[in-house]
């Protein structure tokens, strides 16, 4: 739009063409006539260019007024739908979220806040990226998601994380294997003589492990995969035991198996909302976030997992 040119000008143009007439014009716009008269004055010279011919009888637009008429009723119509889109947008009603997480969270988080967000929000498109612990603190760094949900060992600069749950590690075999048909709970001396598959180093759960002070009582892994579905895949074959942690166990594909949880040492691990400092959230990231935060508070917490104590008060 012309600098000079402005949306009230424009509008009372359009009412003049309307109405044929500056008193009617006038009135509907909710003006005086003094002030529409001067603003169509203002437009014209603005254009330089009379856009109406006026008796005392009648208005008519002139040729450059007719020219002019289509164009500004396409301005008035586009940013009619730009504000509507800008309002739409704040409140979570259309716009897009791009979230990053481990595949545990998305099974039993994610995916039922995602299912509710959508039937309250349909215009809302969702990305949901499955990825280990370091990589995903990258991606918030780098604002290729818009939050994270992952293992933390320790700060980093630039990153707000808000601690989510801690859970309870524990092993997951098939419900034949030895381990599963224990009287009590497995301690870690037990678990090795058996073969044990796990995830890539850089996933938070193995970080996790190597770094703890107990390293040395871990199991060493005979098979690494590089998806939680492969993990899965080596468990039920009878391969392998893997060691996940208790959040693993609410998991519709655990059904199948049977998830204990470790004792001598009870290990757990914390799990955490990712935040890049310097970036707000989007209204539609903060309608994913409070639909994530309600799923959470739909676990029931026991022995193996518990919630963060803000968590567990109503949002």
């Amino acid at each position: 739009m012309h600098k000079d040119v402005t949306t009230k000008q424009i509008r009372g143009f359009v009412a003049v063409a309307d109405e044929k007439s500056f008193t009617r014009a006038a009135s509907k716009l909710r003006v005086s006539q003094s002030a529409l008269t001067i603003a169509i004055q203002s437009l014209e010279a603005a254009v330089n260019a009379q856009l109406f011919d006026r008796t005392t009888r009648s208005v008519e637009l002139t040729a450059q007024g007719r020219r002019f008429l289509p164009v500004a009723l396409r301005l008035l119509d586009e940013l009619t739908r730009g504000i509507d889109d800008l309002h739409a947008f704040a409140s979570s009603q259309r716009g897009s979220v791009v979230v990053g997480s481990n595949a545990s969270f998305i099974d039993v988080v994610l995916a039922p806040a995602i299912a509710a967000l959508s039937k309250q929000y349909p215009g809302i498109s969702v990305r949901v990226i499955e990825d280990t612990a370091d990589s995903l603190v990258k991606r918030v760094l780098t604002g290729e998601v818009d939050f994270g949900i992952a293992t933390m060992l320790g700060a980093v600069n630039d990153i707000d994380a808000r601690l989510l749950l801690k859970d309870r590690m524990g092993v997951l075999c098939r419900r034949d294997h030895p381990v599963a048909l224990m009287k009590r709970d497995p301690a870690w001396p037990e678990l090795h003589r058996y073969p044990m598959a796990s995830l890539p180093f850089g996933a938070g759960i193995v970080a996790m492990l190597d770094d703890s002070h107990f390293a040395s009582i871990i199991p060493k892994p005979m098979y690494e995969v590089s998806s939680v579905s492969s993990l899965f895949a080596l468990v039920e074959s009878g391969a392998g035991i893997a060691i996940l942690p208790g959040i693993a166990a609410y998991s519709s594909k655990v059904k199948d198996f049977c998830f204990r949880p470790i004792r001598k040492p009870t290990l757990h691990r914390g799990l955490f909302f990712l935040r890049r400092q310097s970036r707000s959230l989007s209204p539609a990231g903060e309608s994913l976030r409070d639909f994530m935060f309600r799923q959470l508070q739909e676990i029931k917490e026991g022995t193996i997992l518990s919630l963060a104590p803000d968590l567990r008060r109503p949002l």
